[in-house]
């Protein structure tokens, strides 16, 4: 082994020994009042789930336990530079989430140093970056920032650090707390996507209908994330035993109310107008694949399209100019049953006319070429499930004529 790679290797084994270190530190640490619930590691510390070990709570109550993110970092020296996800701080509505903290160790044997920083410290200390590799958003800072001075040290004892935290956890709002912890990976059960015979590849005047659907379950996300806001203060004002409390209560109410004035989601999550559009796209392509099948050309039909979508990918990497005009297909195929019987495309130099795509004069039933402009082609899908341009255009053309009626919206 040569000799760099061995300074390699030892600095490694350095690493992972510093951090089983500062894990451990921070794990005892956090016994004192925490359970910690769960434990993640990466290559930038380890992260604690936390809840108040307390048996006066459960997670059926009207006031659940909440719960805390702790990442762990362990710094040899002032000169680490210490970097958290950006995500941790705050919540989608740009508020502190308090509930997170981060604790730095150092030191060796009667020399060890713990400082404990909550999200504000960091908000207003830490520097902003983008990481080269991934583009994601950190917080950064040298660890001489903190190590130089008493300020957050935890002290002996630990008693005040650990109010910090558990007032801080006491106060949090349950639903905030839920949607901030799904946000950065703890409990994200992603919600079920439209089905698949929704992405089939045929036009539908409605557009993008998983898109649609997407937007409109994360406006739902959002109302229940307030409306969960509400009920934790109303049950807040069940409980309250003195004017103050109850003053509290009123108060949050009343930003509540604003909010709800004010908020373009809150309670507007029924049947906008673009849901019409989604419902009725749904339905005319739901009457579509019905027609297909019963025509027996269903199969004719996904085998012609799915061709299209290789076509277009493979015309997409063709290292030809890319400074032509833009692509033509021309596909060849039985009029009555679809079965495909060519199906090619050629780079074009001069577009036929000024339109994003163009349906060529000498087409016929069981013959079809189109034109689309380089822009539009080269932003088709690849993959050949999806509804693409070009499948868009052919389903127009051919359908019609195959399933007996004027255009596609008679069905």
């Amino acid at each position: 082994m040569s000799t760099n790679d061995r300074e390699l290797a030892a600095g490694s084994l350095a690493r992972m020994q510093n951090g089983t270190l500062g894990e451990a530190r921070v794990r005892a640490f956090l016994a004192n009042r925490f359970w910690v619930l769960e434990r993640s590691i990466d290559v930038q510390g380890a992260d604690f789930l936390i809840q108040i070990n307390s048996l006066a709570n459960s997670v059926l109550d009207n006031a659940p336990p909440r719960f805390g993110v702790v990442q762990a970092k362990f710094v040899q020296s002032g000169s680490t530079t210490i970097r958290i996800p950006a995500s941790y701080l705050k919540r989608d509505d740009g508020t502190l989430s308090k509930e997170f903290f981060l604790i730095v160790c150092t030191g060796y044997d009667d020399d060890d140093r713990m400082y404990l920083l909550d999200t504000k410290t960091i908000d207003d200390s830490f520097d902003t970056r983008v990481t080269k590799k991934r583009k994601k958003i950190v917080r950064t800072l040298r660890a001489s920032e903190i190590l130089n001075s008493t300020n957050h040290e935890i002290t002996t004892t630990r008693r005040h650090a650990l109010r910090k935290m558990q007032s801080a956890l006491m106060r949090a709002n349950y639903q905030s707390n839920k949607s901030w912890l799904h946000s950065i990976g703890y409990g994200q059960q992603p919600t079920p996507t439209l089905d698949h015979r929704y992405e089939y590849p045929v036009t539908n005047w409605a557009g993008n209908l998983p898109g649609m659907l997407s937007g409109w379950k994360k406006r739902a996300e959002n109302a229940l994330v307030e409306l969960g806001d509400v009920a934790s203060s109303l049950h807040a004002g069940l409980n309250a035993s003195t004017p103050d409390e109850l003053r509290a209560v009123l108060d949050d109410l009343d930003d509540f109310t604003e909010k709800i004035n004010s908020s373009e989601h809150f309670f507007r999550i029924r049947a906008p107008s673009d849901m019409e559009d989604f419902f009725g796209g749904s339905d005319q392509l739901d009457r579509l694949i019905a027609a297909l099948e019963s025509t027996g050309i269903e199969g004719s039909w996904l085998a012609l399209a799915e061709r299209g979508q290789s076509l277009t990918a493979m015309a997409l990497a063709d290292p030809i100019d890319r400074r032509k005009a833009g692509l033509s297909f021309t596909v060849d195929y039985d009029p009555k049953t679809l079965a495909l019987q060519s199906f090619h495309y050629q780079h074009e130099t001069v577009a036929p006319s000024g339109d994003w795509y163009h349906v060529y004069p000498q087409n016929s039933p069981g013959h079809v070429r189109v034109f689309i402009d380089a822009e539009n082609a080269y932003r088709t899908p690849q993959r050949p499930t999806y509804l693409s341009v070009l499948t868009f255009i052919l389903g127009r053309e051919i359908l019609p004529d195959v399933l007996k009626v004027t255009e596609l919206n008679d069905i």
